[in-house]
């Protein structure tokens, strides 16, 4: 098993998994449909943030094949004086047929190491409701930080008289 860290030659391995991802994620509640995306864009920032050193897409390689990637950054704490910095994971996918197999867990085992390094003090990440991946991240160890409540406005059965 190999992790790398992508560049810009790597963009169409990393968008080929960015639009892997948006496929899974149709299966959790949110308000956008895979076909609404704009991949041109997404790879347009995508590659601006590969220029970024605080930036990071990994790629996990397994024999001679990807199977999956996180991307996270190091960011420092919003609204504080004091130089203190977090770890903010903003995707991890796994190939299906690689799920369930230590693979995410080593990802972000990795990325928490490399956030050691740069003094992080906090591991922060998004999980929909619906994702199975919230009970990897409960096993280990995260814990819900806040909570984010929606309301549907497309829904005919939200809007009031």
């Amino acid at each position: 098993m190999i992790i790398i860290r992508a560049n810009k030659k790597d963009i169409k391995i990393a968008i080929n998994y960015k639009k892997k991802m948006a496929k899974a994620m149709t299966n959790f509640d949110i308000p956008v449909s895979f076909e609404e995306i704009n991949f041109n864009k997404v790879e347009e920032n995508l590659l601006k943030d590969l220029d970024n050193k605080d930036f990071y897409f990994l790629l996990l390689k397994n024999k001679d094949k990807y199977i999956g990637f996180i991307n996270f950054s190091i960011n420092k704490f919003p609204n504080l004086i004091v130089d203190k910095y977090m770890l903010n994971i903003s995707s991890v996918f796994i190939d299906e047929e690689f799920r369930r197999k230590g693979f995410a867990e080593t990802l972000i085992n990795y990325a928490i190491k490399i956030g050691k390094k740069h003094n992080c003090v906090q591991v922060e990440l998004n999980v929909f409701e619906k994702n199975p991946a919230k009970f990897l991240y409960k096993k280990m160890g995260f814990s819900t930080l806040d909570l984010n409540m929606k309301y549907d406005l497309v829904s005919l059965q939200n809007i009031a008289p």
